[in-house]
């Protein structure tokens, strides 16, 4: 499971949160705790693997492949993936039996990531088993009824960021910070600095945490051009979630004993709290982090 704030980065931001003597091993388990709790709330799919709002890759995530009932039939063609937005697809397999199964081309898959589906545009099967030995579809003698259709893709959102003006994090004015992390730095995606209007080289970069370190001040303004995976959304209100822990972190002890809620302020900690309180918890507790992921939620239509 993802984390999507650093501690270097989460004690940057004005959540008010008090972050002197706290180790950073002790911040970064509070900030999983509230990554977790932003997956929870926004109800992000948890098969195959859980979701991360960073992407990821996806193998043999399970769907039903209808077989047509008759002639006028086309039977399944479009598949509802659990993980959006969709890069690409890499290989759908169809298992037609125990040791059996087929392969459809993932180049002839079109992806509306609105719907998130995706839906095969030709019905030609291509066999690796030999148990389809013609084109179309055949049922085989005692295999599955319907077929299960594995998939695999890649998910994730890419933003871009031009020129964004950076400020220095200290008065060594060496260390710069983006306003997003978790950059993307590989053949595709580069990073681009520039101080006082020409072309920079710093000493390091920081992909994750979204920072450059110089060996000297450098000239300002510093400017920095960057592909990043995460919605700025996601990162503050995973802030705000792990400034409320922090603050209630002192008291979670008194949850011993028999005790069974402590009321904090405006902080409520319950064990065994029932589903629906727990979906209501950032609405109550952090209304700041619940009003940013009001529009990364994920509804799930039976």
């Amino acid at each position: 499971m993802d984390s999507y704030i650093t501690p270097d980065r989460f004690k940057t931001m004005r959540t008010g949160a008090k972050t002197d003597g706290v180790p950073d091993i002790e911040l970064a388990e509070v900030i999983a705790d509230a990554s977790a709790i932003v997956d929870a709330y926004c109800n992000v799919p948890t098969t195959p693997e859980p979701h991360s709002f960073l992407g990821g890759s996806i193998v043999g995530e399970e769907h039903i492949w209808k077989y047509p009932d008759n002639v006028w039939d086309a039977g399944t063609r479009r598949i509802y993936l659990f993980h959006s937005p969709i890069v690409q697809v890499n290989a759908v397999t169809l298992a037609v039996a125990a040791d059996a199964s087929a392969s459809l081309p993932p180049e002839q898959f079109v992806v509306n990531n609105q719907e998130r589906w995706i839906e095969v545009t030709s019905l030609a099967i291509a066999s690796n088993s030999g148990l389809f030995g013609v084109t179309g579809w055949v049922v085989p003698l005692g295999g599955l009824s319907n077929p299960v259709a594995r998939v695999d893709y890649d998910y994730g959102h890419v933003y871009e960021a031009v020129d964004e003006t950076v400020y220095a994090v200290d008065d060594t004015n060496l260390v710069y910070q983006a306003r997003n992390g978790f950059w993307l730095v590989d053949n595709d995606h580069d990073v681009t600095v520039t101080a006082g209007g020409t072309a920079a080289t710093p000493d390091s970069v920081d992909a994750e945490t979204g920072r450059v370190t110089f060996t000297s001040a450098p000239d300002l303004p510093v400017k920095i051009s960057y592909s990043y995976r995460l919605n700025r959304d996601i990162v503050s209100a995973t802030a705000h979630v792990t400034a409320a822990l922090l603050s209630a972190s002192k008291h979670q002890s008194k949850l011993g004993g028999g005790i069974s809620m402590l009321r904090v302020g405006e902080i409520t900690i319950q064990r065994h709290a029932p589903a629906k309180e727990v979906a209501q918890y950032l609405d109550q507790t952090v209304p700041e982090a619940a009003l940013l992921l009001s529009g990364h939620r994920v509804w799930w239509m039976a």
